[in-house]
């Protein structure tokens, strides 16, 4: 169920009462929040007059929603689906030292763990990282990787993918990896 399932998994897994989400995010991300019950509060981001586009979310936009909002976690896009790409180790550092569960959707970034010449990616800096194979690494529709630091999302899973995988699939994540 490509990114979507992972998205859905690591708001589950992360046990948050209150999350931070982009009002104009993937459907996905608010759809994770209503299956887990969670007080959902929206922001903002910048516009790119020039191009028409969103910017990424900025350390800056992190720390004041933690501030104003005090939340258990926040899901931030990085890339943007426009390229735009967030100061995840900064964000990453600020949501650890105000103890907030950062999840970052990363799906059109799969490839930047493996060059330095790409943007950092968040695989090992946020709590979790979901990255879409089908979308810039060669896997076939709709392969994803759900990444975790600290937290187990083995149980989030199991209540929401098939327990009947797609045999080809698995082996172009296989092959990805």
């Amino acid at each position: 169920n490509g990114s979507t399932s992972g998205i859905i998994a690591a708001v589950l897994a992360s046990n948050a009462k209150k999350i931070l989400i982009w009002g104009l995010s993937h459907p996905c991300h608010k759809n994770a929040c209503k299956l887990a019950n969670i007080e959902t509060i929206e922001y903002d981001l910048p516009l790119d007059e020039e191009l028409g586009v969103y910017k990424a979310i900025t350390p800056e936009k992190v720390s004041g929603l933690i501030r104003t909002h005090n939340p258990e976690a926040i899901i931030i896009t990085s890339p943007t689906y426009e390229g735009f790409v967030a100061n995840i180790k900064e964000i990453s550092s600020i949501c650890k030292k105000n103890n907030i569960k950062l999840i970052v959707d990363e799906a059109h970034g799969a490839l930047y763990p493996f060059s330095e010449q790409l943007p950092t990616s968040a695989v090992k800096l946020a709590d979790y990282t979901i990255q879409s194979l089908h979308k810039t690494a060669g896997g076939i529709n709709p392969t994803a990787l759900l990444h975790s630091n600290h937290i187990d999302p083995t149980e989030a899973l199991s209540m929401i993918n098939t327990t009947s995988p797609s045999y080809p699939m698995l082996a172009t994540i296989e092959a990805n990896i």
